[in-house]
């Protein structure tokens, strides 16, 4: 997997990523615990500096992408870039290297795609 990989600069300890609630078992019910849907949560706190956490959640396995762009639309992390369980997930994105400003973090997941803004205070 490619968690954490900088694209431009350098990021020291980007991001720590986590599974908050694990899928359950096929079959077990409806009481698992599950996400519904599909969905990208604001990232908190925000503003921040120099780090924040971003949530999403994922009612089913799927291959996830999750993205850091500046506002020129350049690429400057990749903070998820593998396949995952269905579950409530989070990722810790340290931005130290990257300059105050707005930034847009944008979650693919299957055929779902959202993104949202954060901004990088100094």
């Amino acid at each position: 997997s490619e968690i954490g990989t900088a694209i431009t600069g350098t990021i020291t300890n980007p991001l720590t990523a986590s599974v908050i609630a694990p899928g359950a078992v096929a079959g077990t019910g409806g009481g698992s615990g599950l996400p519904k849907d599909f969905a990208l949560e604001q990232n908190f706190p925000n503003p921040f500096n120099p780090a924040t956490t971003i949530r999403y959640d994922l009612p089913r396995g799927a291959n996830v992408v999750m993205e850091v762009f500046n506002t020129a639309g350049q690429r400057v992390a990749v903070l998820v870039n593998e396949s995952l369980p269905a579950g409530i997930h989070q990722v810790t994105f340290d931005a130290r290297s990257l300059s105050s400003g707005a930034y847009f973090y944008r979650l693919q997941a299957g055929d779902f795609q959202e993104t949202k803004k954060m901004l990088l205070v100094r």
